[in-house]
């Protein structure tokens, strides 16, 4: 029996889709819809944010559960989607293998350097904080996402700019006991009354 995956809330998938301005890292070009393991799932890789990044459903349907440089040399040799390459004249035999092992690495090192970015901003506890205290009470599921990331972006973009400030803490609610006819329950005290639960 296989390992099972997490199902993670809406707090956690926006700290994650959010990362490298809300683009797939490997196109950098489309939406981030997905979260995709660096490290295949499938082959053992960590369910965290220590191995999520941002990906368009495009990048992650074609990865699959293979490693990210293996994806990128399939790619490259099928003559990719990638602007920067070039597919026209290639050459052939030795020159061409040369010719090939510098296309890998040039996306290779292009994508490399987008996936330590988002390591890194994800990596960072204070934005982590941020996403938590801000939408750790929307729950689950794909409208919850959605509507989040909607009403959220803009919010999104002024605390990355702040460098993810500490939210102002709501003042704590306060209660007293009081009879009904069911027995005891519990009112809010409004404002700043005095009396604690009594």
């Amino acid at each position: 029996m296989g390992r099972k995956r997490k199902k993670f809330d809406t707090w956690f998938q926006l700290m994650i889709l959010m990362a490298n301005e809300g683009r797939c890292v490997y196109c950098d070009a489309a939406k981030s819809e997905v979260m995709d393991h660096v490290i295949p799932f499938a082959h053992g890789g960590a369910d965290n944010w220590k191995n999520l990044v941002p990906a368009c459903k495009r990048c992650n349907q074609e990865k699959a559960d293979r490693s990210v440089l293996t994806w990128i040399a399939d790619r490259v040799s099928r003559g990719g989607w990638y602007k920067q390459i070039s597919m026209g004249s290639t050459p052939h035999g030795e020159q061409g293998l040369e010719w090939l092992n510098g296309q890998i690495d040039y996306v290779y090192q292009n994508i490399n350097a987008l996936l330590v970015g988002a390591y890194e901003e994800i990596g960072d506890a204070q934005r982590r904080d941020w996403f938590f205290d801000g939408f750790w009470s929307t729950g689950r599921g794909s409208f919850a996402l959605s509507w989040g990331r909607t009403l959220a972006e803009r919010d999104i973009q002024e605390a990355k700019q702040a460098g993810y400030p500490k939210r102002p803490e709501p003042p704590k609610k306060r209660y007293r006991i009081v009879r009904d006819v069911i027995g005891k329950v519990l009112e809010e005290i409004p404002g700043d009354g005095d009396q604690g639960i009594s």
